[in-house]
């Protein structure tokens, strides 16, 4: 636990890794483009829910920790479907929280698991600017890098956002995590 105490407290107590942050976060109230006036795709759309099947069973297959990081909305709309399933599903990854609170003892149970079983991070944000959300990943993303090598961890990692907003979490060409620049 000290050491993820150590480690927000490194992130809070550095001004440009706060700027940087802080940044992020504010550029997302900028204007964004309006939406196209084409028709407005089915509620039901087959190739979406194909991706969507594709991708649960690359992650069954990659992992047996699932973490999902988010906040608010982002992380109460999984969390109750997935409640709602608990259990429903032996050969599912188990599916941890984070992102929702600045707990360091939480992180660090977190981190210890992360250390013993194969992990995939998905992270829900609409905007891609909360600082609790934003925080958690700088973290997890950290140790998912450690334990897999930059590349490795680039494919264990799942975003999801708004299709109008681009999350402020971009891959470099070496696979590393940098601002995005269009927000």
């Amino acid at each position: 636990m000290d050491e993820m105490e150590a480690k927000l407290g490194a992130i809070l107590n550095n001004p440009d890794m706060m700027a940087q942050i802080m940044s992020m976060a504010q550029s997302m109230n900028q204007p964004h483009p309006e939406p196209s006036k084409e028709e407005p795709a089915p509620i039901f759309d087959p190739a979406l829910l194909q991706r969507i099947e594709n991708t649960a069973e690359e992650i069954r297959q990659k992992c047996d920790l699932l973490i999902v990081v988010g906040v608010g909305g982002s992380y109460l709309g999984a969390k109750a479907v997935i409640d709602a399933l608990n259990g429903s599903r032996e050969d599912y990854p188990d599916i941890v929280f984070a992102g929702y609170n600045m707990s360091a003892a939480y992180l660090d149970r977190i981190v210890r698991r992360m250390r013993k079983e194969n992990v995939c991070l998905c992270v829900i944000s609409k905007s891609g600017s909360t600082l609790e959300p934003l925080l958690s990943y700088s973290i997890l993303k950290e140790k998912l890098v450690g334990k897999y090598g930059e590349k490795e961890a680039k494919n264990r990692i799942y975003v999801i956002t708004d299709a109008v907003k681009e999350l402020g979490i971009k891959f470099s060409e070496s696979g590393e995590v940098v601002p995005n620049p269009s927000i």
